[in-house]
């Protein structure tokens, strides 16, 4: 059986004081079977950006169960979440204990902490540092955190006694280290100055070696292991053929306990965050947490990003705060950083939910997973249709479909699916829409229904490919993504075979909406729709770019000159300004504010810096986006918004809740300046920001306007984003022209706004 992950997004765009919780977020849900909840909240905290996946579940399911995931090869093998997950079909699966590798050896380490899977004792607790557990005892319902201690003696055939520091664990055997047959085929060996001694099942010495390869672990037996330098025990009171013995005692009682895994410190304790820990992995980083209610039955997974523009990371302090805003009772530390990883279940195919800090998986010494008693037959209860939110006349939209079971599982529907529209025709879920306004398909499968409905779009106003440079191999092909946008800037991705595509040169080659490399060479790559196309360059075999074309579009409505009426006003905006360091800087900065000044009557000075000493024409008229400010004038609101540190949030979080205010009560024009075009390098406060914008201006016009090193403007969702360069380091006598030097003049007349690029020096 297949399931597909699927949710709900809710956007939180209200203010909190609790520290652990975003001031603003988006939020997707999802239930991966009954009992089981997976939460991703990508939301800016106190402590910056983040991006947490938080799974909760409730062990009071008899199907549910939660398993310690462990490479089968032994206790010194390491391997991802995501092949234990594979290995051992989990709902959701996250990365456990810290480790310690071996080096000059891949896929070997160590767990630092206890383990104990099917009420066997795998793995002893570290004495080097106090770490926590997560275990169950067998006589107890739920599962508890607490810190595990150990007692282990060897006794020698002579009666002599001594301590066994660990129970399979990489260490420097200053004391000696037991070695079970679970640890591998192998002991560590005896090089340098160790001694090993090998023990069978039933206590009888059968090998004692030194400066010797690894010898092989009885089975159901061990090896002692310890550097005599720092312990003769072994060297002077076993021989072969003696008969010793280990006696092991733990608080809590390791006999008694069915399932345990070892991790860092106790983050919360009794509902309280703490703020001291035993064990601290100092920073903000990646991180991964357990946490349980009071009764110890229902669990909480945690895995939060770091280390990037879009997840910061957070402290051990911070995530202790997060645990217990969960709701958690009591919460463990696991492993963090490059060994945060989320596996979950997604119409079965495990993947894993959450962006690598290292790019990649890293291997770790355990996992914790979440398992299911139920198998994948089960009733199908509903079927959801999947459906684009926009189309084009004429043009496919693809549908999908997918099934929730009686256990709240999605999954894949193999029947036969009947599609039904009420405009166009639709045909194995293929959807060709015949006039704009509305299409409602219903889907019909094992008698359930399913609806969906779509904006159907007029006509493409302006179309681009998402790339505008490939480059290929003779012989390969490639499918370009091609984009289409209407006249108010709704997107929606077209099919290129439906499309006229041309190429200017023989080096590719055109069908069915591929591009083929055929030989060394460039070409443009070109399509049509209705006299607006797109362009692109296609590279074959390492040749040298050879320039775009620009694309053909039709201009924006707005995008226009017009008179000022009784009552309207015009501001100016500009880019970036140049320090007056020779006559021709001054020239073309004096050229440019006066011509501003007398076409507008205020103005706003964009990009990274702002010289004032430039400024002078138009002194005490014009604005920056330096610092927040929301003002209202003539029922229009203006809003700065400074963005030039890469984010618009730069350490004060409540910027984002008076923005969003003030967005939903702007006036009937609302105008946003930004110094930097990009809006923010972090992927959701872009889309934040444009929700927000994108709702504002389904009731009133909104403009957003940026500096930066290109003039250049679009419409999306009905929201105007308009780029102006203003003076960069490239306009010179001999460099850029100076005609690429222009300023955005805005003309406001009520509620009709229109807009322009002016030339500023010529």
């Amino acid at each position: 059986m297949k399931r597909i992950l699927t949710f709900l997004i809710v956007f939180i765009l209200t203010a909190t004081t609790v520290a652990a919780a975003p001031v603003v977020d988006i939020t997707e849900e999802k239930t991966l079977i009954r009992g089981v909840t997976y939460k991703n909240i990508k939301g800016l905290y106190s402590s910056g950006w983040q991006d947490v996946h938080i799974v909760t579940a409730d062990l009071n399911e008899k199907h549910l169960g939660l398993e310690v995931l462990k490479n089968q090869k032994g206790e010194s093998y390491t391997e991802n979440t995501l092949t234990a997950a594979k290995n051992n079909d989990t709902v959701v699966a996250v990365n456990a204990d810290f480790f310690a590798a071996k080096r000059g050896e891949a896929g070997r380490g160590s767990a630092v902490g206890v383990e104990i899977r099917g009420g066997k004792l795998y793995s002893s607790a570290s004495v080097a540092e106090s770490m926590g557990t997560f275990y169950k005892a067998f006589d107890e319902n739920g599962f508890n955190i607490d810190a595990f201690t150990f007692d282990i003696t060897v006794t020698a055939a002579n009666g002599m006694q001594d301590k066994i520091k660990l129970i399979n664990k990489y260490d420097d055997l200053t004391g000696i280290v037991m070695y079970t047959d679970d640890w591998a085929e192998k002991s560590v060996g005896s090089v340098g100055g160790i001694i090993e001694v090998s023990v069978d099942k039933n206590g009888v010495v059968l090998e004692k070696v030194t400066e010797a390869e690894p010898i092989t672990i009885p089975e159901g037996g061990y090896v002692l292991s310890a550097h005599m330098s720092f312990n003769t025990f072994l060297l002077d009171n076993v021989e072969i053929g003696d008969k010793i013995s280990v006696d092991i005692t733990s608080a809590p009682d390791y006999k008694k306990i069915e399932t345990a895994v070892g991790g860092g410190a106790v983050l919360v304790r009794d509902g309280i965050a703490q703020t001291e820990f035993s064990h601290n992995v100092t920073g903000r980083n990646p991180r991964t947490a357990i946490g349980l209610d009071k009764t110890g039955k229902k669990v909480t997974l945690v895995v939060l990003e770091g280390r990037s523009n879009n997840a910061r990371g957070m402290t051990q302090i911070e995530l202790a705060e997060l645990m217990a805003e969960l709701g958690c009772y009591t919460a463990l530390n696991f492993d963090g950083g490059g060994s945060s990883t989320m596996v979950a279940d997604i119409m079965g195919e495990q993947k894993v939910l959450n962006t690598l800090s290292d790019g990649s998986l890293r291997n770790v010494t355990n996992s914790v997973g979440i398992t299911t008693t139920l198998n994948d037959k089960a009733d199908l209860k509903q079927i959801k249709l999947v459906s684009p939110q926009y189309a084009f006349c004429g043009y496919s939209a693809k549908m999908s479909i997918y099934g929730i079971d009686e256990y709240q599982r999605d999954v894949n529907i193999e029947k036969t699916v009947i599609y039904k529209t009420d405009n166009g025709t639709i045909k194995d879920g293929i959807l060709i829409p015949k006039s704009a306004g509305k299409a409602t398909v219903t889907a019909y499968c094992m008698g359930l229904t399913a609806e969906a409905e779509i904006t159907v779009l007029d006509a493409p106003a302006e179309i681009y490919f998402n790339q505008d440079k490939v480059a290929l191999s003779s012989g390969k092909s490639y499918t370009p993504v091609l984009m289409a946008k209407d006249i108010s800037g709704r997107i929606v991705s077209i099919d290129t075979s439906e499309v006229k595509m041309t190429s200017t040169a023989p080096f590719v080659e055109i069908e069915n909406g591929k591009i083929k490399a055929i030989s060394q060479g460039a070409a443009h790559i070109s399509a049509k729709i209705s006299g607006i196309t797109a362009n692109m360059q296609v590279l074959v075999d390492g040749v040298a770019e050879i320039g775009t074309v620009e694309n053909v579009k039709i201009p924006d409505p707005q995008n226009k000159s017009a008179e000022v009426k009784k009552d309207g006003y015009r501001f100016a905006v500009f880019g970036n300004t140049r320090n007056p360091d020779t006559l021709f800087d001054k020239f073309i900065m004096n050229r440019a504010t006066l011509k501003m000044k007398q076409s507008s009557d205020f103005q706003y000075i964009l990009g990274a810096d702002v010289n004032k000493d430039t400024l002078t024409h138009i002194d005490g008229t014009y604005h920056t986006a330096k610092e927040y400010s929301c003002t209202t004038e003539n029922g229009d609101t203006f809003i700065t918004l400074p963005n030039v540190g890469g984010s618009i949030f730069s350490g004060d979080a409540s910027v984002w809740t008076r923005f969003l205010e003030d967005v939903k009560a702007s006036g009937k024009n609302l105008f946003i300046f930004l110094d930097r075009n990009y809006i923010s390098q972090n992927e959701t406060e872009i889309k934040l920001f444009k929700e927000a914008v994108a709702h504002a201006a389904k009731s009133r016009n909104v403009y957003v306007f940026g500096g930066g090193f290109v003039n250049k403007n679009t419409v999306e969702e009905n929201v105007r984003y308009i780029n102006t360069a203003g003076v960069f380091p490239s306009i010179s006598l001999e460099g850029t022209s100076v005609s690429y030097v222009k300023y955005v003049l805005v003309t406001v007349n009520g509620t009709d706004v229109t807009y322009e690029y002016k030339e500023a020096v010529r």
